[in-house]
């Protein structure tokens, strides 16, 4: 639930606040928008967290995270083909930049909710 209000701020902020990103003015083409940034967003991210706390080696965990910013960043593409969306005083670097800075975000909030329950497994000795 954390990762969807992040992705729907994320694309609020950028849109109305900052105009960074021009939204497309087509329905159906800005349902598209909020698919990607209301669904597979989230998706992605609790993806990642799974990931990054079941694989064991570091470069697994590389190649994992290179993969899926790689996905993010072609649906970006796609946006951008598609006219989804525009950026007017941005650029496709600085949106895989704040997609890198998402999925570090995924990262912590799983390693946060990670720790939470092993101390919560510890202290009633239950597991969940």
């Amino acid at each position: 639930m954390l990762l969807s209000i992040v992705s729907t701020n994320y694309i609020t902020i950028m849109t109305t606040k900052l105009e960074f990103i021009r939204a497309s003015q087509d329905v159906t083409q800005f349902i598209s928008l909020l698919i990607n940034r209301e669904c597979i967003f989230p998706l992605i991210g609790i993806i990642m967290i799974n990931g990054y706390l079941n694989y064991g080696h570091r470069t697994h965990k590389i190649i994992f995270f290179l993969s899926l910013l790689f996905f993010i960043t072609v649906l970006d593409v796609l946006h951008i083909h598609f006219k989804t969306l525009d950026y007017p005083q941005w650029s496709l670097l600085n949106t895989t930049i704040i997609n890198i800075i998402y999925l570090i975000i995924c990262i912590g909030i799983g390693k946060g909710l990670y720790h939470m329950q092993k101390k919560e497994e510890r202290n009633s000795g239950q597991n969940i």
